[in-house]
């Protein structure tokens, strides 16, 4: 089957779109059980899995609000403020009200869906609602289409893709190691002191001369100062958008 040939079909004809909700807070047995729980707080849209949760729930607290457990595989979908933000789960989970879940029927592969919803993406964001916050609903997929193969097809499309994605993501890792890393080295060195001397021992820990100023000891030949003494700050300001002539 060429591409020419790949059906056109609604979103909602292809998977069940399933609704999150959140377990009430004041009730403690709710709350701190052994199933993730996926809120805005955990969602990072430049990745394409979901590992972890900050907060989890117990089986009571699932059974007792509207919240759902989703498959490993299924996509999660922000439904208002950052709408149209996309992951898939890495395992299963239950999730709030803020988003919609995603399980492809047997006509298509969640794998496949993910690329092809991230492709009509700002389609998606062009028909929210809502005066406070724009907002999507179920009946918004019964209107969004996308083009869709066969089976294998769907499968040979999104094993490609998923090479790519886990390349991508094992660098974004690697960036947050890296930022760790740093941050570590910073603490250690500017804060704690334990910069490396002058005979390659940890400054402060090896006898390093201290000096104290108000509420606090640094290094001795160190001075407290503001940003303007080592550099000027030059602030920005935007042209009238009244005059055309301003811009190209």
């Amino acid at each position: 089957m060429s591409s020419s040939e790949w059906s056109k079909t609604n979103l909602g004809d292809i998977c069940e779109i399933i609704g999150g909700g959140t377990p009430k807070t004041s009730v403690n047995k709710y709350w701190g059980g052994e199933i993730p729980w996926l809120s805005v707080v955990d969602f990072k849209s430049d990745n394409r899995y979901v590992h972890t949760t900050e907060k989890t729930i117990t089986t009571v607290g699932l059974k007792n609000s509207s919240t759902k457990m989703l498959n490993k595989g299924d996509l999660i979908i922000t439904a208002r403020v950052n709408v149209g933000a996309l992951a898939q789960l890495s395992k299963p989970m239950a999730f709030n009200q803020s988003y919609y879940g995603l399980r492809s029927n047997d006509k298509a592969v969640n794998d496949f869906l993910y690329y092809a919803i991230k492709n009509i993406i700002k389609e998606i964001r062009s028909k929210t609602h809502g005066s406070v916050f724009s907002t999507i609903t179920r009946d918004t997929f019964n209107i969004l289409e996308i083009f869709l193969p066969t089976l294998k097809e769907q499968k040979a499309i999104a094993a490609t893709l998923s090479c790519l994605d886990d390349m991508i993501e094992l660098n974004n890792r690697t960036n947050e190691v890296l930022e760790e890393m740093a941050q570590a080295i910073f603490k250690h060195w500017f804060v704690d002191f334990e910069f490396p001397h002058d005979i390659g021992e940890p400054f402060k820990a090896s006898g390093g001369e201290m000096v104290g100023i108000e509420l606090a000891e640094i290094p001795e030949g160190w001075k407290v100062g503001v940003l303007e003494d080592i550099g000027e700050i030059i602030g920005g300001s935007t042209p009238s958008k009244k005059n055309p002539d301003y811009y190209t």
